[in-house]
C-alpha cells in the first residue's frame, strides 16, 4: 500500500475574532478566539474547546460566529492542549477538566462577561464539555453535547463495559486508529490504513516510522491498554448538576453510549430534572437522512460545499441557541422548548414530554422455524414462543463480513443498499410477516 500522508495545518485566525493565549495553572497557553456581539454591556458566553483546530473549515467556527453574536453571545473557541496553536504536550482527554475549570475562571474574569457560560460542540467537543463540568466551575450554566458520550475518552474502561470484555477487540482498533491520526502532535494526519497487516499492532507502526514521530496517547492506551485518568476531580455525572440538551444522531456510532448517558441522568432524581433530549436522523458528520445519499451529490455536501453549509446551519445551531435563551439568558420560560424532540425518517420531526413517547410500545420477536437456516434463512415470531431455541452458522475468519462503508463515522454520506449482505452463507436472515406500515429501524 503506497504511504500518502495528508497534514491539517492550522487555518488563519480571522478578522472578526480576537486570539488571546489563556494561561492555565502549571503555565501552558492555550489559544482562544473571543467574537464579541454589538454592544458594550457584559453578557453570557457560549464556549467551545476543540481539537480540530478552531479556524478549520472543517469545524466552521467562523461561520457559527455571527449566529452566536447576533443572538446577543459572546462566542469563545479554543484549541484544546498540545492541538495546533495551543501550547503543551500533546495529550487526549486527560487535561481537559483542569483545563476547562481554568478557561471558564478566565472568562468570568473578562469585562465582556456576565460570568455565566453555556457550552456547545460535537464528539471530542461534546466530551470537553462533561470534562468541565467534572472540574465544578460556578459559571458553567448549561451545555450541549452533541453526537458523544460523557464516557468517550474511558478507552478499554469505560464504565459500560461487559466483565468478558465483549467488543474489546474492535474498540482498541477505533481508538488506536483515532490516537494515532488526531492525536500524533498538534496537526492531523489522514493517511491511509492496511488492515491485512498482522500483527494488527503493526498497521500503526508502520506509520510512525513513516512518520518519524509518535502518538503519546497511542502508546498508553494501545500497547498497555491502561485507561486514562480523564476525570481527576470525580465523574461528571457526580458533579453538581447543570442543563443538557443531548443531540443525538440515530445513524452515528456513538448513538448507544450517548443515549446510555441520557438514560443513566433520567434515573438521577438530581439530573432528571434538566435533561432534554433532540435525536435526529442524522450520522457523525451531520450527513441528514433526507438528504442520503450524498456520494455524487456535492451539493447536498456541507464537507465540501459551502451553500450546503450554510444550509446546514439552522439545523445544526438553533436548538443549541433556544436551550441557551433559556438557561444561560433566561430569556424565555423553560415551558418554551419541549423536554424531547425527534425525526422519524420519512414522516419528520415530534414532540413529547418524556422518553420513550407515551405512544411507544415494546414488541418482542421470536426465532421461528429454522428449517433453512442453513441456506441462510429463518423466520421471527412474535407470537410469545420460540419454536427453535439456536441457530447457526460457520465464520471464515480470511474472508470477513465487511462494513458496507468505508467510514462509519459517515454513514449517510453512501447510506448502502446492504441486501447483498444477506445473500452471504456465513450470515444469517430472519424474516418477520409482512408488516401492515412503514417501519423505521435505527441503533
Amino acid at each position: 500500500m503506497e504511504f500518502e500522508v495528508i497534514t491539517t495545518e492550522a487555518g488563519k485566525v480571522p478578522g472578526s475574532a480576537t486570539q488571546y493565549m489563556v494561561r492555565m495553572r502549571d503555565g501552558v497557553h492555550l489559544a482562544t478566539d473571543v467574537y464579541l456581539p454589538d454592544g458594550t454591556a457584559p453578557t453570557q458566553t457560549v464556549l467551545v474547546r476543540i481539537c480540530y483546530d478552531k479556524n478549520g473549515r472543517y469545524t466552521f467556527m467562523d461561520l457559527l460566529a455571527p449566529f452566536v453574536t447576533h443572538r446577543g453571545y459572546a462566542f469563545v473557541v479554543q484549541d484544546v492542549r498540545g492541538k495546533f496553536r495551543s501550547e503543551g504536550t500533546t495529550m487526549a482527554f486527560v487535561h481537559e477538566s483542569h483545563d476547562g475549570y481554568d478557561t471558564l475562571e478566565w472568562i468570568s474574569n473578562q469585562p465582556w462577561s456576565d460570568g455565566r457560560v453555556g457550552m456547545f460542540g460535537d464528539s471530542y467537543y461534546g466530551f470537553t464539555q462533561w470534562a468541565a463540568v467534572a472540574s465544578g466551575h460556578r459559571a458553567l450554566r448549561a451545555i450541549v453535547p452533541r453526537v458523544t458520550s460523557a464516557d468517550l475518552g474511558m478507552v478499554n474502561g469505560g464504565r459500560y463495559r461487559s466483565p468478558e470484555g465483549g467488543v474489546e477487540d474492535v474498540d482498541w482498533f477505533v481508538s488506536a486508529s483515532y490516537l494515532s491520526h488526531f492525536w500524533l502532535d498538534q496537526l492531523i494526519h489522514d493517511y491511509p490504513i492496511d488492515i491485512e497487516r498482522r500483527p494488527l499492532r503493526d498497521v500503526f507502526e508502520a506509520a510512525f516510522e513513516a512518520l518519524g514521530k509518535r502518538s503519546n496517547s497511542f502508546d498508553v492506551v494501545v500497547p498497555r491498554k491502561i485507561p486514562l485518568q480523564i476525570y481527576p476531580d470525580g465523574h461528571p455525572f457526580d458533579a453538581k448538576p447543570v442543563p443538557v440538551l443531548h443531540s443525538v444522531g440515530w445513524f452515528d456510532n456513538l448513538q448507544i453510549p450517548h443515549m446510555r448517558d441520557y438514560v443513566e441522568l433520567l434515573s438521577r432524581p438530581e439530573w432528571a430534572p434538566l435533561q432534554y433530549l433532540i435525536a435526529d436522523s442524522v450520522d457523525h458528520e451531520n450527513y441528514h437522512l433526507e438528504l442520503a445519499p450524498i456520494e455524487g451529490h456535492v451539493e447536498h455536501d456541507h464537507i465540501v460545499n459551502d451553500d450546503a453549509l450554510q444550509r446546514l446551519m439552522p439545523l445544526y445551531l438553533e436548538p443549541a441557541l433556544e436551550f441557551f435563551d433559556v438557561f444561560l439568558k433566561g430569556a424565555n420560560p423553560v415551558d418554551s422548548i419541549p423536554r424531547v424532540r425527534w425525526h422519524l425518517g420519512h414522516e419528520g420531526y415530534h414532540e413529547s414530554a418524556i422518553w420513550p413517547p407515551a405512544s411507544a410500545v415494546e414488541r418482542q420477536f421470536f426465532l421461528g422455524d429454522l428449517s433453512s437456516a442453513s441456506a441462510g434463512e429463518g423466520t421471527l415470531n412474535d407470537t410469545g414462543a420460540a419454536q427453535s431455541d439456536a441457530a447457526s452458522w460457520v465464520h471464515d475468519p480470511t474472508d470477513l463480513v465487511l462494513s458496507a462503508v468505508e467510514n462509519s463515522f459517515s454513514f449517510l454520506y453512501w447510506y448502502p443498499d446492504e441486501a447483498a449482505t444477506g445473500l452471504r452463507d456465513d450470515v444469517l436472515v430472519f424474516t418477520s410477516a409482512p408488516l401492515a406500515e412503514a417501519l423505521d429501524l435505527t441503533g
